[in-house]
């Protein structure tokens, strides 16, 4: 995509097992510049001066917290059509979305976002809103809180028959709580 457009200036922030490999594919692109891994306050800054966030992941993700910062630093984003990512994007435009192993495609978002800084201002304002209204942490607690309190009363509820059916001598499975680690679920 980089490739495709080489008036749109693309800064990858991040590391990685392929970083080697596509510093050496990017080598003769001067659009290209690779800032490795950098402190969260160095990212705010750079999403303060960026025109949009590229996220151009091909492996499914829910809710990308980069996208969620983009947004919250009023900047549209654009990004791949993969697990979650597209239900940030609707039903206002906060960005663009492109099919996933697309280049052609990822690179005509991103010029179309570098030509008309308007059409990235109205998005990143729409980001903006998006982000609080819908991802605010006070809400996410009150939810789960909600949550939680709703599964308590239905265990409080179904507590007696469950007691009920094991004391009649039916068998039953138990588990006791414990914490997920790497080991619980293999693979």
């Amino acid at each position: 995509a980089a490739k495709q457009s080489p008036d749109v200036p693309l800064w990858l922030v991040g590391d990685g097992p392929l970083r080697r490999e596509l510093e050496q594919q990017a080598a003769a692109l001067p659009n290209v510049r690779f800032m490795g891994n950098q402190p969260h306050d160095v990212v705010r800054q750079l999403l303060q001066g960026c025109r949009a966030l590229v996220l151009s992941s091909t492996v499914p993700e829910n809710c990308p917290l980069s996208v969620l910062e983009a947004f919250a630093s009023g900047k549209p984003a654009i990004a791949t059509r993969v697990g979650g990512v597209p239900e940030l994007f609707e039903p206002e435009p906060t960005g663009l979305t492109v099919p996933p192993g697309d280049p052609a495609a990822l690179a005509a978002a991103m010029r179309q976002f570098w030509r008309d800084p308007d059409l990235c201002w109205h998005c990143g304002t729409q980001a903006r809103l998006r982000v609080e209204s819908r991802h605010d942490l006070a809400d996410y607690v009150r939810q789960i809180e909600a949550l939680y309190e709703s599964l308590a009363h239905d265990m409080a509820i179904d507590a007696p028959a469950a007691i009920d059916e094991v004391n009649s001598g039916q068998r039953v499975l138990a588990s006791t709580p414990q914490p997920l680690n790497s080991s619980t679920f293999p693979g």
